[in-house]
């Protein structure tokens, strides 16, 4: 094998060993929330209050982000530089942000009915407590966003451990939490640590990507080439990646209205945690890696078909 060849497996291997630990400190969450919570109405209440924005974000952006963006931001790269690919950048996480703000502001006016749109069999005060729940949490959609981007930047520059280690840092902080401050301050308490921990996964990827000579500005030249070739990929994949999230709302209603509603939802949260784990491990971290790459073979054929066999 070749040296870089070499180099290659050496990085897909940290970065599954990265990945795997972040999904055990996920399993390990999921086992305090239900330790402290069980299937409460406390506990309920968190859990459909946390999805809901994540289901929404997945809905519109989610893998439309990167894999839209990083094939357009890897040609600005090769034809144009690091510069014009940074202002690409900027204008990227502008507009998703700008569109990311107006859909959360929506959603929070609209908390109540969305709630009930998800678990219609809910009893009432398990609803009368997740609406406050749902709106401190809406915000997860901007942190999501500008987190994705970020991703998708690093990765087209080849840097893959940081993102890969995203989920480590905000899972090891709801730990932390429910170890140490759970008691004093409640689900509450726990909606504004699930925030931070979100808000990290972009927060620490800012070294790195100061580290590559990239600073984020606030750019609202949305009429741009580039922004309009990312805007014709992402309708299809958003397309595509319309099934899973569509999908769990689907469950969560009909498991809302089981004989214990807050016991269906929170079960079948976990059991899709668990396949996550098998997803998240040993597919995305192989399809992280090789798709920038690919994104700059789109022009060389015989290398594209090469790099393609040599993944499978």
């Amino acid at each position: 094998m070749s040296e870089k060849g070499n180099q290659a497996v050496k990085t897909v291997s940290f970065m599954m060993l990265i990945t795997l630990f972040g999904k055990i400190l996920g399993l390990v969450r999921d086992q305090f929330l239900a330790a402290k919570y069980g299937y409460s109405t406390a506990g309920a209440a968190f859990y459909i209050a946390s999805q809901i924005p994540r289901t929404f974000f997945d809905v519109v952006f989610a893998s439309a982000i990167s894999a839209s963006f990083i094939p357009i931001f890897v040609e600005y790269l090769q034809k144009y530089g690091k510069e014009e690919a940074y202002r690409l950048a900027n204008r990227f996480i502008t507009l998703i942000s700008t569109a990311t703000i107006l859909i959360m502001v929506g959603c929070i006016l609209f908390a109540e009915p969305l709630a009930w749109l998800f678990a219609p069999g809910y009893e009432v005060e398990t609803i009368d407590l997740a609406v406050p729940l749902l709106k401190m949490l809406f915000p997860t959609m901007l942190f999501t966003a500008v987190a994705f981007s970020f991703v998708g930047i690093l990765q087209s520059l080849d840097e893959f451990n940081i993102p890969a280690a995203l989920s480590v840092v905000s899972n090891g902080i709801l730990i932390f939490y429910y170890i140490f401050l759970n008691e004093r301050f409640g689900v509450y308490g726990l909606t504004v640590a699930f925030l931070i921990g979100w808000a990290m996964q972009a927060i620490i990827q800012i070294p790195s990507l100061h580290k590559k000579g990239y600073h984020y500005r606030p750019d609202f030249h949305f009429k741009d080439d580039g922004l309009k070739k990312i805007g014709k990929l992402m309708l299809p994949v958003m397309v595509g990646t319309w099934i899973q999230p569509i999908n769990y709302m689907i469950n969560a209603r009909f498991a809302s209205q089981l004989s214990n509603g807050e016991l269906g939802v929170t079960s079948l949260g976990y059991a899709n945690n668990l396949y996550t784990i098998i997803v998240g491990v040993f597919v995305l971290a192989i399809a992280n890696m090789v798709f920038p790459k690919f994104s700059r073979m789109t022009e060389d054929k015989k290398e594209f078909g090469l790099a393609v066999r040599n993944t499978l």
